[in-house]
């Protein structure tokens, strides 16, 4: 496949104004895309699950980890560090944890870092196991989603796993939510280093009226996301990308919503609103 086929396969997933990377971005961008087309990419499945595929349009980022890669997809950019061993995702659990400010500062300098946006400002952070989770809006668009590998009580970070995506998207209102961004951080087989299971992340907006987002995930899993500030962060073992063939469009699998409002009322198979 080349990059022309590549990008025309990709570019429909973000209907939103692209971002203009500096040349020092630009160049780890080039170099780490071409880690992935040379290598030869595998599907990540759950065992004995059966996904929902659909097709989208939905704002979307895919990042491949494993030694440093990264892809450009359309306005967005993704890239990720070294992927990590089973055993770390194993302490993941479906309701997050709390956080203390030293380690939400922790991790949350480690990502930006990473990502070269160090002035973004961090606006939810959540505790799953051994992992945190980040999400931060740098000049008010550009949306930055990260893991960091911090067991509870260690002070090294590591190499974050990140994605970058830019363009505005829906403004919820009242019991509305958005559909929010959705990334997918998989880890690739490469001499020495085991290939780890893929892990997907996603930030969305909620309207005033909203208190609580659960999101049952293609592998029928229900996660209980982290709702702050009009805003809701969650992440999970599994896919949520189905690679198209040739010049075929990925598929994004079905993500189903519940929403809880500060009434106590419950809206099951929430509908998330998209840009127009």
């Amino acid at each position: 496949m080349t990059n022309d086929t590549i990008t025309r396969a990709l570019a429909g997933l973000d209907p939103a104004p692209g971002f203009v990377l500096d040349d020092t971005a630009r160049r780890r961008a080039d170099a780490r895309r071409e880690q992935i087309i040379a290598s030869d990419p595998a599907t990540p499945t759950a065992p004995g699950a059966t996904p929902r595929p659909r097709s989208s349009r939905r704002r979307s980022w895919i990042a491949a980890t494993a030694a440093a890669a990264a892809v450009s997809i359309g306005g967005a950019l993704v890239v990720g560090a070294l992927a990590p061993s089973d055993a770390a995702y194993a302490s993941w659990t479906a309701t997050p944890a709390s956080l203390d400010v030293a380690e939400r500062d922790l991790a949350a300098t480690a990502c930006l870092d990473a990502s070269g946006q160090a002035d973004a400002d961090t606006v939810l952070a959540e505790r799953r196991g051994e992992w945190i989770a980040v999400a931060a809006v740098a000049d008010g668009s550009t949306h930055i989603a990260c893991l960091v590998h911090l067991p509870t009580g260690t002070t090294d970070p590591g190499s974050p796993m990140w994605a970058m995506s830019g363009g505005e998207g829906a403004v919820p209102v009242g019991d509305e939510i958005t559909g929010g961004s959705l990334a997918e951080f998989a880890g690739r087989s490469f001499p020495g280093i085991e290939a780890s299971p893929t892990v997907s992340f996603t930030i969305g907006d909620v309207g005033p009226d909203v208190e609580g987002v659960d999101i049952t995930t293609p592998d029928g899993d229900l996660v209980h996301a982290t709702v702050q500030d009009g805003r809701y962060l969650a992440w999970w073992p599994g896919s949520v990308f189905v690679p198209g063939d040739g010049d075929d469009m990925t598929t994004v699998l079905d993500v189903d919503y519940r929403v809880t409002l500060t009434d106590g009322t419950v809206l099951d198979d929430a509908r998330p609103i998209v840009p127009e």
